[in-house]
């Protein structure tokens, strides 16, 4: 009669470990995507793209400034604007960079945000700081007024980032983000 009760233990044992190595697959390919999810998105700022206006405006308040007959809000205060489509849905920021010393900003006084952007990316960032972050830039523009190449272009786990720099060309004049397709 032990001896039944043994073999049936064992029985039952086997099934576990049986059943436990035919579930690690599973496991293992739902640690992977935990691991993957929360890896592949870097955005760090709380305004997300697929917010609407509602939500911009919960976050980050009433809007200093709208321009006529446009979808762009300011918010000098809070160091962006933002722009939306026709459905009030939110798919581009821009944050406004620090001002270097040297250069006078007639009008509206922008304070830069202190928040992380990207990967740890912020405005105060220096042009050589922001490279070793986002790699080599698939696109690069040059400036009218000092034809020295000024603007950076790059495509990061779906967004398009778009990075002008002052004259100085080491301090960022503007971040603008927004959803590549």
């Amino acid at each position: 009669m032990i001896k039944g009760r043994l073999s049936i233990n064992n029985f039952f044992l086997q099934a576990k470990v049986r059943m436990s190595l035919n579930q690690l697959p599973i496991v293992f390919i739902f640690l992977l995507l935990m691991m993957c999810n929360s890896v592949v998105d870097k955005w760090q700022h709380p305004l997300k793209m697929k917010f609407d206006k509602k939500q911009v405006q919960y976050l980050v308040g009433k809007p200093q400034f709208v321009p006529p007959d446009s979808n762009i809000e300011w918010y000098p205060e809070s160091g962006i604007s933002v722009e939306y489509d026709d459905f009030d849905q939110l798919t581009q920021i821009n944050f406004a960079g620090p001002t270097p010393e040297n250069i006078d900003i007639v009008g509206t006084k922008w304070i830069p945000t202190r928040y992380k952007i990207y990967d740890d990316i912020t405005v105060f960032l220096s042009k050589e700081q922001i490279f070793n972050k986002l790699g080599e830039p698939y696109k690069t523009e040059k400036s009218i007024l000092t034809s020295s190449d000024s603007t950076y272009f790059w495509k990061l786990d779906n967004y398009l980032f778009e990075i002008e720099f002052w004259e100085d060309g080491n301090t960022v004049r503007t971040l603008s983000v927004r959803k590549s397709l």
